[in-house]
């Protein structure tokens, strides 16, 4: 366990985990924290965790690529509390989860890494359990304090239900659907339960590793503070915490003869709730402070037996009611993180601390963290891609009365009242073309003033170009690294050389260019990708040839035709050509038993090619040289029979550039 003597204590304690893990193996992440802040998060925490610099990041879309492609296998999901309204992540390859609680606040401060172990070889986790959000404060400005511990059996049975309640609560968020959210958040939920549920990942249990403690509302039997105080009647405790509430019953609680309180300071002032004590019959009271104006974010409690023994719990809990107390009695109950060390002695740097005089406290007992008002509703909102439309529900509670519910989204304005405790289900279709990140939600409470809730749109079945985790492919790009394959290469090979030659395309944000009518340049590529995919593993060929990162992949070429305009008859057209190349190419791949993947968008093909079909027969029946041909109103039958016998030309030529 750390406390913060250096700013960098967050970032040193990551770093130390990181380590202990084989870097080229996948790893798995989970990040809990009440406050989030994603361009710090994005711009120092991810680069860290792939022991990468970040430097250029923000004005080098290279390096941002780059380091998505790390981040396929180092997946990472972020989960925090909505109610704090956090700003839109960027266009980073991680997930992100914000949830709430109906009467409390989601603020425990955690990470879960699982990987393979790099001293050992084996499969394992670590865990981190501390104060600080992720943020600059957090990670840099604040006194903060974190500990960090191998995952034992008694560990991945305190978190399994938190992460069983997390994925119930992204299941709700996308309603059940079976899409592919951006982030994978569900899938590394399921993931990390999995492992901690798998004693082969854990670690054998080991004397002196601290236990850790949750404070889930709808689980615990009893109090938090009760749970961490282990049934023991101790003498002493010192409390550091930045915010107080209910001190005198949970003192009590405590059954200690002598309590000593840490506030922080900040504004040149101590704040703590002095008046709230009453009289004190059991216990003496006594302040301390670090000696210093650092503003002290720390959450500890220590309990002293004397000289015998004592114990110290590091975390997220404040000391109130709401992170420690009975949630059956005080009705406000957060979920919490804690870490008990059962220790022979007081440690050193606890014994340092300052006498402080009453007369220096300013009277204080604030919401926790100084968090917005709870959402009188619970909102999600998603963007399906493959659909272009949003899909969400709202649900009004029943704690106070709310009217003139409007959503704010893509410039839309939609008025969604309904009944409390009955969900409202939206859904409008909507073209994008960049990621929609955010929504607000406005509404009139109880005491007829404007309130409005900002959001966040999560993204489903979207691909990486069009969360610009990549570049947008260019056709004419694709086409040209496709007829310089040489076979005879390796995939790996092939890959590097398209690293080195350059990404295919800008950084997303580039004006359109005219579209490709290059047929000839379209089959050459194809036919040099059967040469490619012929000399390539069977076993391994699915994941080349899907492969949506690489530049000599089916989903790229697909990405590259389906990015183009087709406003235009000419450009219908060159679609519907391109389109049917691509049909025949993956009807070539599924004689080899090698499909698409089933989250590939490739799966809807045939499906576009059947849209543009009656397109294409318009265009005939309305072209001079077909009437000519057929007369002047060509039968449907004609027409039907010309587009078959085109489309079976190019299975025709497929089949003899396929031997």
């Amino acid at each position: 366990m750390s406390g913060s003597a250096t700013p960098a204590l967050m970032r040193e304690t990551i770093e130390s985990i990181r380590d202990r893990f084989v870097a080229d193996d996948e790893r798995i992440v989970l990040f809990t924290t009440f406050n989030f802040v994603p361009g710090f998060f994005e711009t120092n925490v991810l680069p860290l965790l792939t022991g990468e610099s970040a430097e250029d990041l923000k004005n080098n879309p290279q390096v941002r690529y780059g380091l998505n492609e790390e981040l396929r296998r180092l997946r990472c999901l972020v989960v925090c509390d909505q109610s704090t309204q956090p700003p839109a992540k960027g266009d980073l390859r991680y997930g992100l989860l914000p949830v709430g609680l109906p009467n409390g606040r989601f603020h425990p401060k955690l990470m879960l890494m699982a990987g393979t172990l790099r001293e050992t070889g084996k499969p394992g986790m670590w865990l981190a359990v501390g104060s600080g959000n992720l943020s600059l404060s957090g990670w840099a400005i604040n006194r903060e304090v974190i500990g960090a511990v191998p995952v034992c059996l008694q560990h991945a049975e305190a978190m399994l239900p938190l992460l069983q309640w997390l994925l119930a609560k992204a299941n709700d968020q996308l309603r059940g659907r079976d899409v592919k959210e951006e982030g994978g958040v569900r899938a590394i939920l399921g993931d990390l339960a999995a492992r901690l549920g798998d004693r082969a990942w854990l670690q054998p249990e080991m004397d002196g590793v601290p236990s850790l403690h949750l404070a889930l509302p709808w689980h615990r039997q009893r109090s938090l503070i009760a749970a961490l105080a282990s049934q023991r009647r101790w003498q002493r405790a010192t409390i550091i915490s930045p915010y107080w509430g209910q001190v005198d019953s949970l003192v009590r609680e405590l059954g200690v003869k002598e309590c000593r309180f840490v506030p922080s300071l900040a504004a040149g002032q101590f704040r703590f709730p002095l008046t709230s004590l009453g009289e004190q019959k059991n216990w003496k009271r006594s302040f301390a402070s670090f000696g210093d104006d650092r503003y002290t974010h720390a959450k500890v409690l220590l309990l002293e037996d004397g000289d015998k023994s004592a114990l110290l719990c590091v975390g997220s809990a404040n000391f109130t009611g709401a992170a420690l107390g009975d949630p059956a009695s005080s009705g406000f109950a957060n979920i919490e993180a804690v870490l008990k060390y059962e220790l022979p002695a007081v440690p050193r740097q606890w014994r340092k601390l300052q006498v402080l005089d009453e007369s220096r406290l300013e009277e204080a007992e604030g919401a926790e963290e100084q968090a917005p008002p709870l959402p009188p509703f619970e909102v999600s909102l998603f963007y399906d891609w493959q659909r272009r439309q949003f899909d969400g529900v709202l649900t009004i509670g029943r704690r106070e009365p709310v009217s003139n519910v409007v959503l704010h989204v893509a410039g839309m304005v939609i008025p969604l009242d309904g009944t409390p405790g009955e969900p409202v289900v939206l859904s409008c279709e909507c073209t994008c073309r960049q990621p929609v990140r955010s929504f607000s939600v406005n509404w009139t409470d109880g005491g007829r003033k404007r309130a409005v809730f900002h959001g966040l749109v999560i993204q489903v079945n979207a691909e990486d170009d069009q969360l610009l985790y990549q570049p947008r492919p260019r056709l004419d790009d694709v086409l040209g690294f496709l007829r310089s394959l040489n076979p005879a290469q390796s995939a790996d090979e092939v890959r590097r050389r398209s690293l080195l030659d350059g990404e295919a395309g800008g950084d997303g944000d580039e004006d359109e260019r005219e579209p490709s009518f290059d047929y000839f340049g379209l089959f050459q590529a194809a036919w040099k990708l059967r040469e490619f995919y012929s000399k390539q593993d069977v076993v391994k060929l699915a994941a080349i040839a899907f492969d949506g990162s690489s530049r000599h992949s089916m989903t790229t070429l697909y990405r590259a035709i389906v990015l183009q305009p087709d406003q235009t008859d000419e450009q219908r057209i060159a679609r519907f050509v391109q389109l049917c190349e691509v049909r025949d190419l993956l009807d070539w791949l599924r004689a080899r038993n090698v499909g698409p993947t089933a989250d590939s968008a490739m799966a809807d093909i045939g499906r576009e090619i059947a849209g543009l079909t009656p397109v294409i027969g318009r265009m005939l029946q309305e072209s001079p040289s077909f009437r000519d041909m057929f007369g002047n109103v060509p039968a449907q039958g004609r027409i039907d029979a010309f587009i078959g016998w085109f489309q079976r030309e190019f299975s025709n030529r497929g089949a003899v550039h396929g031997r």
